[in-house]
């Protein structure tokens, strides 16, 4: 399968400091993948770095959940190794963005399978469009590569594009994949009705995905995006700043105490958790324009 043809940086032994400059939240619309059918559940993350995925999955309802990392950088998550944990202890594991940066792929997968009483959520990145560009990267898959890696098992996929606004999380065959992956993967205690209904449900839970994650992790980039197809998909520049209006005010219109703190973007804070005092809400109004007139 695709290596690296570069010198690989193992992420794990940067220094604190240098892991929280990483791009965070890249991984919470598979976080609310998962969470879809975490509802009442035991879940442990594997590869949980920062730890911003727990809170999604919390969230959407997990009974329990813990982060393991051999670098943690969030006051949730515990240095602990995957073998460390005894079979079948816990409803569900995920492990998003964190096999291609190991060398021993097998064996991580047997661990999250023999961890899992349920399912084990994977995701990684499709090498023919990223072509292992990642410094952090041991390899990327090919769909081919990875349908042979989970050879033997049951599974069902979805895939999202680069940006997950125009290129949403949809069901696929692997061969039909974008620019990721997310598989479950059917653990050995899941019974015959657990795994139909985790297939039936495949659709309705990636239709919820931006809906989910548009409370907790769009980058700005993503929202940039959003607030012009909004704007784009009416058919005059009026009707358009009136369903952008329209947009922004559902948005925010569940408003809760403002969490915003000195040092974030209170813009992208709103737009994420809803957050919309008077000035909040200014703030806003004049971010939408300035999207559309272009000057993000």
């Amino acid at each position: 399968m695709p290596r690296n043809a570069n010198t690989v940086v193992p992420i794990e032994q940067l220094s604190p400091e240098d892991r929280k400059k990483e791009p965070g939240h890249s991984q919470d619309h598979w976080y609310a993948l998962a969470g879809a059918y975490s509802g009442g559940l035991t879940v442990l993350d594997v590869g949980a770095g920062t730890g911003s995925g727990l809170t999604v999955l919390r969230a959407m309802g997990a009974k329990e959940v813990l982060g393991v990392d051999p670098l943690p950088v969030g006051p949730d998550v515990l240095p602990i190794n995957v073998k460390l944990f005894r079979d079948a202890s816990l409803d569900i594991v995920t492990c998003f963005d964190v096999i291609e940066h190991v060398e021993d792929d097998v064996g991580l997968l047997a661990d999250l399978l023999r961890i899992c009483r349920y399912t084990a959520f994977i995701s990684t990145p499709n090498w023919n469009v990223w072509k292992c560009a990642n410094k952090y990267h041991v390899r990327e898959y090919t769909p081919a590569e990875l349908e042979a890696l989970l050879q033997g098992q049951q599974y069902v996929c979805w895939t999202s594009g680069a940006n997950r606004v125009t290129e949403p999380v949809k069901p696929c065959a692997l061969a039909d994949a974008l620019a990721s992956y997310c598989i479950a993967v059917r653990g050995p205690g899941c019974t015959d009705e657990q795994w139909l209904n985790l297939q039936s449900g495949a659709a309705a839970a990636a239709a919820e995905v931006p809906r989910h994650i548009s409370r907790y992790s769009k980058w700005s980039e993503e929202w940039n995006s959003e607030a012009k197809l909004v704007y784009a998909a009416e058919p005059s520049p009026v009707a358009g700043y009136v369903a952008l209006a329209s947009w922004l005010n559902q948005l925010v219109q569940h408003a809760e105490a403002s969490i915003v703190s000195e040092g974030r973007n209170p813009v992208m804070d709103c737009l994420r958790y809803g957050l919309a005092t008077a000035q909040e809400q200014l703030k806003i109004i004049e971010w939408a324009h300035s999207v559309i007139r272009g000057d993000r």
